[in-house]
């Protein structure tokens, strides 16, 4: 995750077209790129959960099934839904997660298997973004895995009162 923040104001962005925005305002503003570095193995971990939680939401802690479903609807449960009210457009059908459901309840492959291409396929493109984000000069990385939550914040902050 990469933090851009301007004069205290704070973006999360993970998707080009916001990268570009700030990329503009880099020459108007000063600014300070913080980003958070987790161990790849530990990502990779969070992903597996994060997505056992939104299949599966009653196999998981239920603090975290709330957070992931909050209206208590899985992600299979919430594809089955807008598929067969034909609400999900062409682009939403190939959005990470509902493809490979989509793909389940169309008879191309059982739940396992869309669940667990939905993982593979989730952990791939957080691979994308880390790669792409390295390119990122001058970025303040504060190490995720060590420090909490609070630690985080209290640090990102005093590196942004410094500008």
């Amino acid at each position: 995750m990469l933090i851009c923040c301007f004069n205290l104001w704070c973006c999360h962005f993970v998707f080009n077209r916001r990268c570009v925005l700030i990329i503009w305002r880099w020459r108007l503003f000063p600014f300070k790129l913080i980003g958070l570095n987790w161990p790849t193995d530990e990502i990779n971990a969070r992903i597996n959960h994060r997505v056992k939680a939104m299949f599966f939401p009653d196999k998981v802690e239920p603090d975290l099934a709330r957070d992931i479903c909050p209206n208590g609807e899985s992600l299979p449960m919430e594809a089955r839904r807008l598929h067969e009210a034909g609400m999900l457009g062409q682009q939403a059908r190939e959005a990470l997660g509902y493809k490979q459901v989509i793909d389940h309840l169309e008879g191309r492959c059982s739940l396992k298997e869309a669940f667990e291409q939905t993982r593979i396929h989730t952990r791939r493109f957080a691979k994308t973004q880390r790669t792409w984000l390295k390119r990122f000069t001058g970025v303040n990385w504060l190490d995720a895995a060590v420090c909490g939550s609070d630690e985080l914040f209290e640090t990102a902050l005093r590196d942004v009162s410094r500008l």
